[in-house]
């Protein structure tokens, strides 16, 4: 870029302690002009603690004062919709964390005003960029691979709500719509496809429990293909943050997402040959399996979620200079959304849910507001 965009970030949690804030101080096209946070407690401790020069306590003021190119949104989701109109109607783009927001109809209000700004809004939604994930995305299609048929993914954790801090914790349709549309956004890349159509089954398990714990998910895709999600916050095993297996007319593929080391040995029939193998990835690998031939095709590094961040901006201020439209933006977030809602109206109906056409009442679904003045 000729010059560099001016950057400001509001919401200084989690999201922009640990991802935002390091992965736009490796990006010298950036400069981080502001931030805005409630918190008076986090403000300060994120403006000693990133030497930040100007730190707002509201976005408004932040924008009257300040007038940003691009707005990075990493606050909780019920206020996601209305600090990406604040920044559209200054003149900003929008970058935003997942979940994009909290119904269809506030996504349709931001696209809208998006629209009528001539402005950008980009979603978070960095799966896609870390290098295991494009690497299976690339082989899907190649010769060794073929055709994908299959895709399971699963999460195993011991995670009740009352073990996770904040709105998390608080929102009753948590598991699925928090987590959850990072694996159906993969499975809509993956596939090269929208479900067509989805079955699913969600239980918060206790009635002490505020949130939902437990997911199963079936999605149908074009061609009698499909894909299958568990989420499983019960699990007293061992953790797996994120698990997939996709099953081409050729081979399978395997994604670990998260540390991992595995000695692996066995007897190959009917030659009743030994083989041995010591697999290693510090933030996950992808590796591809042929009966007992197995090849590993990408690792992530020991910080996946920071680097994926730092190439997701670097793609969307290449497409914000060419004028070409980015990927993840607000209308593909749009659409993972419709799946989420339509899997938590599944499991309230008992029944299949269609995609194509869209059910009717998937326009008028929100997720809860119990956690909403929870910041």
């Amino acid at each position: 870029m000729d010059k560099s965009m001016r950057v400001a970030l509001v919401g200084l949690g989690n999201a922009a302690n640990e991802i935002h804030l390091p992965a736009f101080r490796r990006l010298p096209q950036i400069e981080l002009v502001a931030a805005a946070e409630p918190d008076d407690a986090t403000r300060e401790a994120r403006r000693r603690q990133w030497r930040l020069n100007r730190v707002y306590r509201d976005l408004s003021s932040l924008l009257e004062k300040e007038r940003p190119d691009l707005v990075s949104i990493c606050t909780p989701p019920h206020s996601h919709a209305e600090l990406a109109l604040q920044a559209l109607a200054a003149g900003a783009h929008v970058l935003c964390e997942k979940p994009f927001v909290t119904s269809l109809a506030e996504a349709d209000r931001v696209i809208m005003a998006a629209r009528k700004a001539g402005r950008v809004v980009a979603i978070n939604n960095q799966y896609p960029w870390m290098p295991i994930f494009s690497e299976a995305r690339r082989m899907i299609g190649q010769a060794g691979f073929g055709r994908l048929l299959f895709l399971q993914a699963w999460q195993l954790m011991d995670q009740p709500p009352a073990g996770e801090k904040g709105w998390r914790g608080q929102l009753p349709q948590r598991t699925l719509y928090e987590f959850g549309n990072h694996v159906i956004d993969l499975a809509g890349d993956f596939f090269a496809a929208d479900p067509q159509r989805l079955i699913a089954h969600v239980s918060p398990m206790k009635r002490s429990y505020a949130a939902d714990v437990l997911h199963m998910v079936t999605l149908e895709y074009p061609g009698g293909r499909l894909a299958h999600i568990l989420l499983n916050r019960l699990s007293r095993g061992r953790k797996r943050y994120l698990e997939m297996r996709l099953e081409g007319e050729e081979a399978t593929m395997r994604l670990s997402l998260g540390g991992i080391a595995r000695l692996s040995v066995g007897v190959t029939p009917p030659t009743r040959r030994i083989y041995a193998s010591l697999d290693w990835a510090a933030g996950g690998r992808c590796w591809i399996e042929n009966g007992e031939r197995r090849r590993v095709l990408a690792r992530n590094s020991a910080t996946p979620f920071i680097d994926a961040t730092v190439l997701r901006v670097q793609d969307l201020l290449a497409d914000l200079e060419r004028g070409t439209a980015p990927v993840r933006a607000a209308e593909s977030a749009r659409k993972t959304l419709e799946i989420v809602f339509a899997s938590y109206l599944s499991a309230a109906r008992g029944l299949p849910v269609s995609l194509s056409p869209p059910d009717p009442e998937l326009q008028s679904f929100s997720v809860a507001e119990k956690y909403a003045n929870e910041l």
